[in-house]
């Protein structure tokens, strides 16, 4: 099983619960009794596929140097998507009518990130992590930049931009980094190995 399963997994079991749901809400062909077990049987299929899904892209290779990055920035996101995903949640289970029923959906999926969330944090798979070949930044997914691509690195405020040649910026709040030290001397040990000193541009 690789990453691309996992993702593909978790996708087929969202959307069977959507398909599920729909039929049930609009059609006869699913009943209550029928829903009461392939809810829960779906929902629990759906939380280990999301579970496997973030083991497999935090995972990295032997070699790779990985610090923990975790972000109030990041966590706000986080919490705000599960709040949206609650509140919808609530206002279709409190309306009129056999509607209700797809708050379940909702729900589940701001349960699932809620595990993801607490698990990868005590975890530690929030990471930044220095390749041979690039640098990978882990939070709700894998952003890889190659080293070919990388165009230009800013310090500022205590912040580092890394722009790519494709003008996508990626920012990183190394200032509040737990091991921020440790981190940004092993950083510039890695440009300085991998030949990238002439696009390291410090700001005030």
């Amino acid at each position: 099983m690789n990453s691309v399963f996992t993702v593909l997994f978790k996708n087929i079991i969202l959307l069977v619960l959507l398909v599920v749901s729909v039929v049930f809400v609009a059609t006869p062909y699913i009943t209550l009794s029928e829903i009461m077990y392939l809810f829960p049987s779906l929902a629990f299929l759906y939380i280990i596929a999301a579970i496997l899904e973030a083991n497999y892209l935090s995972k990295v290779s032997s070699n790779t140097l990985v610090f923990y990055y975790f972000t109030d920035g990041f966590l706000f996101k986080q919490l705000l998507k599960i709040l949206l995903l609650i509140i919808v949640a609530v206002v279709l289970l409190l309306s009129k009518g056999i509607i209700k029923y797809l708050s379940f959906i909702c729900f589940l999926i701001a349960l699932t990130d809620i595990i993801i969330l607490v698990w990868r944090f005590f975890t530690k798979r929030y990471f930044i992590g220095l390749q041979d070949n690039g640098l990978l930044i882990s939070l709700n997914k894998i952003e890889f930049i190659p080293l070919f691509k990388i165009a230009k690195i800013t310090e500022r405020h205590g912040l580092t931009y890394i722009v790519t040649q494709q003008n996508k910026t990626f920012s990183l709040r190394t200032d509040t980094m737990k091991n921020a030290d440790a981190f940004k001397q092993a950083f510039y040990t890695w440009i300085t190995e991998k030949g990238l000193e002439h696009k390291v541009f410090k700001e005030q």
